[in-house]
């Protein structure tokens, strides 16, 4: 009997830790995103800036802090709107954004690959100077204005994808699940991918990895643009 209710209890623990994680992530994710922007021509430029400051409510700020590091895939397409047929895409543009943080210093460590391709790797103390950071760095810059005919109806398809496990920490969780310590020997059959693809599958199913936020910008024409100068 008792070994019968250790091996209950063994059996159990990776559902509990799993039923962990999936409050913790519907508490990050509970609710959508946007982004506010603004639409203008900047240096020639047709360009939009982004306020992220809504991404990192208090919940998602706390998992960061406990450790979860947070991975931030942005796509923006511009596109020409064409009532009779579907939309043609005229741009895509990719940014990522990494966050972790440091506990020696109780600091937040930022990398961004920005629009352009460039790498940005900044240190804050306070989360509000991150994001403030966040939006100078990660401002879209299209083609010059006069690529466009400036009677057209564009606009702007955001895609966010926001994970907080990496590939390489789910491949690992499945040793946590049975307890392996870090250096020993894995003397389990050899099933490749057997946990990491179960992990992976119950998040999908309940909505929580990756979270995606897919919405679009109000139409435009070029010409009714307003120019910032520097």
């Amino acid at each position: 009997m008792r070994n019968f209710a250790l091996h209950t209890i063994s059996a159990g623990y990776p559902a509990v830790i799993l039923a962990v994680l999936i409050l913790f992530c519907a508490a990050t994710h509970a609710a959508d995103i946007t982004l506010d922007y603004d639409i203008f021509i900047f240096q020639n430029r047709l360009a939009t800036d982004f306020n992220y400051s809504v991404l990192f409510n208090p919940e998602l700020v706390a998992g960061i802090k406990k450790g979860f590091p947070l991975h931030i895939d942005f796509i923006v397409e511009l596109k020409k709107s064409l009532p009779f047929w579907f939309d043609q895409a005229l741009s895509r543009h990719r940014a990522f954004i990494n966050i972790e943080y440091q506990s020696f210093g109780a600091r937040f460590r930022m990398d961004i690959l920005d629009f352009e391709g460039m790498l940005h790797q900044q240190v804050f103390k306070e989360i509000s100077n991150m994001t403030s950071s966040l939006n100078e760095i990660l401002v879209l810059e299209c083609d010059s204005i006069g690529e466009y005919n400036a009677d057209d109806n564009l606009y702007f398809d955001f895609l966010i994808r926001i994970r907080r496990l990496t590939a390489d920490e789910i491949s690992h969780a499945g040793d946590w699940y049975r307890g392996k310590t870090p250096g020993e020997k894995d003397t389990s059959p050899p099933t490749p991918g057997k946990h990491e693809n179960i992990f992976d599958q119950v998040l999908n199913m309940t909505g929580l990895g990756p979270a995606k936020y897919h919405y679009s910008s109000y139409i435009f024409k070029p010409s009714a643009l307003k120019e910032v100068r520097p």
